[in-house]
Formats: C-alpha cells, structure tokens, sequence
C-alpha cells in the first residue's frame, strides 16, 4: 500500500496535467481556426471588392473581354481560387473562370451585386481553404509535441520530487525506526 500510493499519486497529477493541457489545447485550437477562417474570407472580401470595381468599368464599357481576361488571370495567379463567375440578374454568366483541380479543402464562397443602368450583376467567388486546413494540421502537430514534452517534463519532476521529499523521507524513516528497534534489541540483553 505504501509503494501504491506515490505511484497513484504520480499517475494522477499527470493525468490532472494532460487534461489542463488537452482542454487548453482545444480553446487555442478553435481560436486558432476560427482566426484563420476569418481572416481567409476577410481576405476574399477583398478580392472580392477589387473585382467588382474592374467588372463596374468593364461593364460600363461593356468590355466583356477585359473581364474574361481579368477573371482568367486572376484565377491562374491565386491557386486558391476555385471558381470566379460573373453572372447577369437572368443568371447568364458572363465570364466564368473555372480551376482544373477540383479543391482540395472546404470551399468558402462569397458573393457581391453590382447594380448599373442596365440591370445587376453577380460576382462570385469560390475559394479552397487548402492553406488553412495545412496550417491547422500543422498546429495540431506542434500542440501535441509541446503537450507530449511538457507532459514528459511534469512527469518527471513530480516523480522526482516523491522520490526526494516523500520516499526518502519515509526510508530515513524506516531506517531511524530499525536502529531505534536495533537499540531497544540491545538493551533487552543487556
């Protein structure tokens, strides 16, 4: 019993430790993705606004090959982009670029209405969220590293500090008692 307990006693800071660090792990996590999905649409926002101001004057023109290039173009240039349409208020698309490779991640899209004299306008887009899921994993990997080490750590330092203050306490202990024991053996002899 007594050789049982500093090893529960071990075993159950450690495991009180690994939930801290698992549930802590968890709230950054979320934050983490939560962050990076906000800042990836805020991104797309962006994108999003430029590209409405370039099909306004292209419309306003009516250069519809502009906006097929500028749509092209933009599409090769951000591996991101998935789909990039731009689309009348009868849903006849315009322009329409359209990637090769299927995406990878969860797809994120938005859209904006442009309204002109002769009627509205829809550009949307669609975008792979590849770079966010690989930085998640990435995260993942670090956070369980540093909680594998500082688990390790604990561990360790726990397990010596029963070992200095506890055990050995208890073996000066046991040894005081079997000289005293020795004494009182002595004495009866004698």
């Amino acid at each position: 019993m007594n050789k049982l307990f500093p090893r529960l006693a071990l075993v159950s800071l450690a495991l009180l430790f690994t939930l801290f660090l698992v549930l802590g792990n968890i709230f950054i996590y979320q934050k983490q993705r939560t962050s990076y999905h906000d800042a990836f649409k805020e991104t797309q926002q962006t994108d999003l606004k430029l590209l409405s101001q370039l099909a306004r004057e292209a419309l306003i023109t009516q250069n519809y090959a502009l906006i097929e290039w500028f749509f092209n173009t933009w599409g090769l240039d951000y591996q991101k982009v998935v789909r990039l349409t731009l689309e009348n208020q009868n849903g006849f698309a315009l322009s329409k670029y359209q990637r090769r490779k299927a995406a990878e991640g969860e797809t994120i899209t938005n859209s904006n209405t442009l309204v002109l004299h002769d009627g509205s306008y829809t550009i949307t887009i669609t975008s792979d969220s590849i770079e966010i899921d690989n930085l998640l994993e990435e995260l993942k990997l670090q956070l369980l590293l540093v909680n594998a080490g500082a688990t390790l750590l604990v561990i360790l330092n726990i397990w010596f500090l029963f070992q200095r203050f506890a055990i050995r306490h208890l073996h000066q202990e046991m040894r005081l008692r079997k000289i005293a024991e020795d004494k009182l053996k002595l004495l009866e002899r004698g």
